[in-house]
């Protein structure tokens, strides 16, 4: 989040207190940094190092800050949608390969979500489960992202996106089990449905992304509300955009020893 700030008398007060910042501000030894970076480590460790009174030694004033338990929140979440909870860890136990490939794939559609400043309960946005443990991302009427078979990342992607791309950019097909090549109205092909291959890690290139993201504010734009909202899990929302919950959601999912997993 972003804020402008464009009154002279507010500018001016925060320039002074940047200012006044350098000026309390000084170097720190760089030993004294490598001692107190080791004794961070681990949740012991600050534990300990907090009940010392022993922070970095500095000549400046002091900040006194805490850590903040965020596991509450994180198990209020759960309690509050157990059900679903439950049934993303088996979705994910389902179909997802490992740990960081889901975890990509939950980064990449952050990444779109906060691109279109959708939150949960925006009436266009669907954030599902499906039967076959699918965890697709769909605005209005259409699919935007969905993880597919054979470590395939489905993206909607616009009319000019064509052939002279994909051997590059490591495409595989453009449809998967029922769907199309193409998104319709009225008979009028109006978007691409692509599949790439990203076996061990989910990345794409800013050009893909740009086409992507062309496609997707098109489809943001073309309703008010998806006719799928019923099916919207906002537990899936929370795995998304909630790093924390994410991260407590993965630890349950993969406690176990990992074992070879297909997506269906």
């Amino acid at each position: 989040m972003g804020v402008l700030i464009e009154e002279k008398e507010q500018v001016g007060e925060l320039q002074k207190w940047f200012s006044g910042l350098w000026v309390e501000s000084e170097s720190v030894n760089t030993q004294d940094l490598e001692k107190y970076i080791s004794s961070i480590k681990s949740s012991s460790a600050y534990d300990e190092l907090k009940k010392s009174n022993s922070p970095l030694p500095s000549k400046s004033p002091s900040v006194k800050a805490n850590r903040v338990d965020i596991g509450t929140d994180v198990q209020d979440i759960i309690k509050r949608d157990k059900d679903s909870h439950q049934r993303l860890i088996e979705s994910i136990r389902k179909t997802a390969p490992d740990r960081v490939w889901i975890n990509d794939y939950f980064d990449l559609a952050k990444e779109i979500i906060e691109f279109t400043g959708l939150e949960s309960d925006d009436p266009r946005l669907v954030m599902s489960i499906t039967k076959k443990g699918k965890i697709p991302i769909t605005i209005n009427q259409r699919y935007v992202l969905r993880y597919e078979r054979d470590r395939g990342i489905g993206l909607i992607m616009p009319l000019d996106y064509g052939p002279q791309n994909y051997d590059k950019d490591r495409f595989i097909r453009a449809y998967d089990d029922g769907d199309e090549k193409y998104f319709y109205r009225n008979g009028v092909q109006e978007a691409r449905w692509i599949v790439f291959e990203r076996k061990n890690k989910i990345e794409f290139s800013e050009p893909i992304k740009d086409y992507w993201k062309q496609a997707v504010m098109t489809e943001l734009k073309r309703s008010k509300n998806s006719g799928f909202k019923k099916f919207h899990e906002p537990i899936v929302y929370e795995a998304v955009m909630n790093l924390s919950y994410r991260n407590k959601l993965l630890e349950e999912v993969y406690h176990e020893p990992s074992k070879k997993k297909h997506i269906a």
